[in-house]
C-alpha cells in the first residue's frame, strides 16, 4: 500500500456545541430559576418571551441578587446541574484527539455560566473557541449583580431568538478560518433555533447531530423540516454514540491517503 503524497494540508473537523440540552441535560437559566426563585418568579421567567433570551438572564440575575444569592451561590448551583448523558466520555475522546478537532461553543447562553460549568468538569481548556453573549458584572453595595447587553450580535434571522443568530455566527466562523482544510463540520446541538445553521452554514458532507425526541429532532422528522437541508443528519440519545460516528469518519479519511 502507498501513502498518497500531494502535498495537501492535513485535515481536520470542526466540531461546533450547542449548550443548553446538549452539553447540559436541560436549560441551566430555567432550571436554577426554578430552584432558587420563588414559584411566582419562576412562572414570570416562563412567561418572558423565547425568542428574548437576554430578558431572561437578567430578570433571573435580578431577582436572584433581591434575594441575597451571591455569584458564587449561582456557581455552586451550576456545578450541580445534569450533563448531558454520555458528554464526558465524548469530551474525554475529543481530548484524546485533539489533534484532528477544532472545537466550538456556539450558544445563546452567557460567558459565566457555560465557563463556570466547563471549567468544574475540566474542559474548558479543551474549546478553541466560545461564541457567547457576554456578561457585565457590576458592582453595588459591594455585591455583584450579572447584567447582559442586547444586541451583542446583531441580526434580522426570524429563525433565532433575539440575541444571536447562529446560522451568521457559524458562518463568518467558517470564512475567518477559510484557510483552514476542514474535512468535515459537525454541530452537536437539540433546539428548535438550531435549524438555522443547518440551512445557512452546513453544506453537503457535513453533519447536523441532533438529540433525539427534542426541537430540532421534531423539526427535522416530525415536521419533515430535513428534506430542507443538505447535510448529513446523525441523531444521538447518548454523546457516546457521537464517538462511533466521528471514529468511523477517521478510519474514513485515513483510507482516503491510501492507494
Amino acid at each position: 500500500m502507498n501513502i498518497k503524497n500531494d502535498n495537501k494540508k492535513i485535515m481536520f473537523t470542526v466540531i461546533f456545541f450547542d449548550f443548553n440540552g446538549t452539553i447540559i441535560d436541560k436549560n441551566c437559566t430555567y432550571e436554577l430559576s426554578q430552584k432558587l426563585l420563588s414559584n411566582d418568579d419562576y412562572e414570570k421567567i416562563l412567561e418572558i418571551d423565547k425568542t428574548d433570551y437576554i430578558a431572561t438572564y437578567n430578570y433571573f440575575y435580578k431577582k436572584a441578587k433581591e434575594i441575597g444569592l451571591t455569584l458564587n451561590d449561582i456557581i455552586l448551583n451550576l456545578q450541580k446541574l445534569n450533563l448531558s448523558e454520555g458528554i464526558l466520555n465524548l469530551f474525554s475522546y475529543l481530548q484524546k484527539n485533539k489533534s484532528k478537532y477544532e472545537l466550538v461553543i456556539l450558544s445563546s447562553d452567557i460567558n459565566f455560566s457555560v465557563k463556570s460549568i466547563l471549567k468544574h468538569i475540566g474542559f474548558l481548556e479543551l474549546f478553541d473557541e466560545l461564541i457567547l453573549n457576554k456578561e457585565i458584572i457590576q458592582e453595588e453595595n459591594k455585591e455583584s449583580l450579572i447584567f447582559v447587553e442586547h444586541n451583542q450580535y446583531p441580526h434580522n434571522c426570524e429563525m433565532c431568538d433575539s440575541s444571536m443568530c447562529k446560522g451568521l455566527e457559524m458562518a463568518k466562523y467558517i470564512t475567518k478560518n477559510k484557510d483552514k482544510n476542514y474535512q468535515q463540520i459537525y454541530f452537536i446541538c437539540d433546539g428548535g433555533n438550531d435549524i438555522c445553521p443547518c440551512l445557512k452554514a452546513l453544506k453537503k458532507g457535513d453533519v447536523v447531530c441532533p438529540r433525539f425526541g427534542f426541537k430540532l429532532w421534531k423539526e427535522l422528522f416530525e415536521n419533515n423540516k430535513k428534506n430542507d437541508i443538505i447535510c448529513d443528519i446523525f441523531p444521538w440519545k447518548n454523546a457516546e454514540e457521537l464517538i462511533s460516528k466521528l471514529k468511523k469518519n477517521k478510519l474514513m479519511l485515513i483510507l482516503y491517503y491510501i492507494d
